[in-house]
């Protein structure tokens, strides 16, 4: 019997799993697929962010959930494909659009004092956007957004507010370029979209991937664990 989300909280509650106990579970619920959204990423797809994660060691995944009136997305940074499988398993939105992307994001990283401020200062110019995300308490909890701000003195207040926390500062790459322009850069960020209420139906930018193509053979491992 497949178990429902609440039936999988629930345990977890109950039983005060460790996080690798709840990553396995979250696995194995992602194997039925009727649940998540795992079909969505075929062997090239894997192929492709199988090599960005050996590019810089880490994938920044945006999850939204479009036509809900209001803003409503996830954001993680993900360091291993087993992760990502973990996320999307357990999404029950019944439209989505993720995208990931190759490039890092939000690469001032630390705790929030002078040193990282200085950082910042230097590597933002003034008047131009910022955000400030935080990690969730395991890689599987979506980062908060915690700050964001136009100008120097916003910063600096920001950091303030969140003295002595691990934070991350950079651009919401979605402040500068619209989503319709990521769908039109495969070779930078991953983008699939599935509408239910829409003649478009499941759509991605990702049509072939040359070396999954001319060696596909490379690619097992991830393709196999997936």
């Amino acid at each position: 019997m497949v178990r429902t989300s609440l039936n999988y909280a629930l345990k977890t509650l109950q039983n005060g799993l460790t996080f690798s106990t709840r990553l396995t579970a979250a696995l194995n619920q992602g194997d039925d697929e009727r649940v998540g959204y795992m079909h969505l990423f075929e062997p090239r797809d894997l192929a492709l962010l199988n090599d960005w994660l050996d590019e810089t060691g880490e994938i920044y995944v945006d999850l939204d959930r479009p036509h809900r009136g209001a803003l409503d997305n996830s954001v993680y940074i993900v360091q291993d494909l087993a992760v990502l499988k973990a996320i999307i398993s357990h999404e029950l939105s019944p439209e989505i659009c993720i995208s990931i992307f190759r490039r890092k994001q939000y690469p001032i990283r630390g705790l929030a004092g002078e040193a990282l401020l200085t950082t910042a200062l230097h590597d933002i110019p003034d008047h131009q956007w910022f955000s400030i995300i935080s990690p969730g308490t395991d890689v599987v909890t979506p980062f908060k957004v915690i700050g964001w701000g136009d100008c120097h003195g916003e910063l600096r207040d920001a950091f303030n507010q969140h003295h002595g926390k691990t934070i991350y500062v950079g651009q919401n790459p979605f402040d500068y370029v619209d989503d319709r322009q990521f769908f039109d850069r495969p070779d930078e960020v991953w983008v699939a979209r599935s509408y239910q209420q829409s003649s478009q139906g499941i759509a991605k930018n990702c049509v072939r991937y040359p070396p999954f193509d001319d060696g596909e053979g490379h690619y097992r491992v991830p393709i196999v664990r997936w």
